[in-house]
């Protein structure tokens, strides 16, 4: 059987070594600028979730009792719930977000859209 010919090739970013994560989440700490951006880095790289699940995270999603975040099946590549423990650090960031945007539905809603794959996954979202 002959398959046809594939799409578009895939191009993945390289990814940093284990040992460099330390310095790299201290560095993001550190960083001035964009608070929300720098936050959802850290949520994203501390959750090892997909950028999109980060950026279109929801506040009724986080069971903070629980240390979870539970992704709908919607929201995930393979169409199944998906629940992330979260650890003390992520809980920080969500408290933290949630206090300096007043935030009562997205968590990262403050993250200023800088490329066309960011502003094609917020125009999906319900709005607020």
């Amino acid at each position: 059987m002959i398959l046809g010919e594939r799409g578009q090739e895939t191009t993945h970013h390289r990814a940093l070594p284990y040992g460099e994560v330390p310095a790299f989440i201290k560095a993001l700490r550190e960083r001035r600028g964009d608070g929300a951006s720098r936050l959802a880095f850290e949520w994203l790289v501390l959750t090892a979730s997909r950028s999109a699940e980060t950026r279109r995270a929801r506040v009724n999603e986080v069971d903070v009792k629980s240390a979870v975040w539970t992704i709908p099946a919607e929201r995930t590549k393979v169409r199944r719930q998906h629940e992330v423990p979260l650890s003390a650090r992520c809980l920080e960031i969500f408290a933290e977000c949630r206090e300096l945007w007043q935030i009562r539905l997205g968590c990262f809603r403050a993250i200023k859209v800088a490329n066309h794959t960011c502003r094609k996954t917020r125009s999906r979202e319900p709005s607020t």
